[in-house]
């Protein structure tokens, strides 16, 4: 049944989904991501260095509470983009929040989103 579905799709010109991250990856590129109003506030869109990519280390570093390590690989306008989302109405950057801009960029870009 499933390969019956399967043949009327792709008759009816469906294409196949694209792994756009073993692309990025073949070609040693940055990964496009988008994070959510909901995790920081606003909608932010950058690129996460094929350096941080499917990292542990990256990753163990930003759940330990270590996020500049991380933070220092990104270029100038992406950091000030992710600190300035993460500053409450204060003035305050909040480290809660760039972490978790941090987690869901890296988890988007290892799953290749």
């Amino acid at each position: 049944m499933a390969s019956q579905t399967r043949a009327a799709a792709v008759g009816a010109g469906a294409r196949l989904p694209q792994d756009h991250a073993a692309k990025a990856e073949a070609l040693d590129q940055p990964v496009d991501v988008e994070i959510g109003p909901e995790v920081a506030g606003a909608t932010l869109r950058f690129q996460v260095p094929r350096s941080l990519v499917d990292s542990y280390e990256a990753i163990q570093a930003v759940y330990a509470g270590f996020a500049m390590p991380v933070m220092q690989e990104f270029d100038e306008v992406t950091r000030e983009g992710i600190l300035e989302a993460a500053r409450d109405e204060s003035g305050k950057v909040r480290n809660s929040v760039v972490q978790r801009v941090l987690v869901a960029a890296l988890t988007q870009a290892a799953q290749g989103n």
